[in-house]
């Protein structure tokens, strides 16, 4: 993913699911959707679409911006959000794994809370 150093952080996260909004899957129909809530800085990106008969509704993407703080609730990515944020210059300690439960974060190199 491309650099967004100087977007303000709902902003950059919003760039940044659009561009993985517009990779398009190899082997099947489904599609990608950004949902955008900019009143509570909560930026989805979710994939629906049918696979082999098989409805499929699911949350690829969750982020949350509290404060300067970025919370990654939810992330199927191959490489992680987390990577593109730090590409686009946001510091580790700005970063909280939130799927990670809260007293085991300190053993990984992004923020606790």
């Amino acid at each position: 993913m491309a650099a967004h150093t100087l977007l303000d952080p709902a902003e950059l996260v919003e760039r940044i699911l659009q561009e993985y909004a517009a990779i398009p899957y190899a082997n099947s129909s489904q599609q990608k959707q950004t949902v955008f809530d900019r009143e509570h800085r909560r930026f989805l990106l979710v994939s629906h679409g049918w696979d082999n008969g098989y409805r499929i509704h699911r949350v690829i993407l969750d982020v949350e911006v509290k404060g300067d703080k970025f919370w990654i609730h939810q992330d199927s990515t191959e490489d992680g959000i987390a990577t593109d944020l730090e590409l686009a210059g946001i510091p580790k300690d700005r970063i909280v794994l939130a799927w990670i439960q809260e007293d085991d974060r300190k053993y990984t190199e992004y923020a606790v809370r």
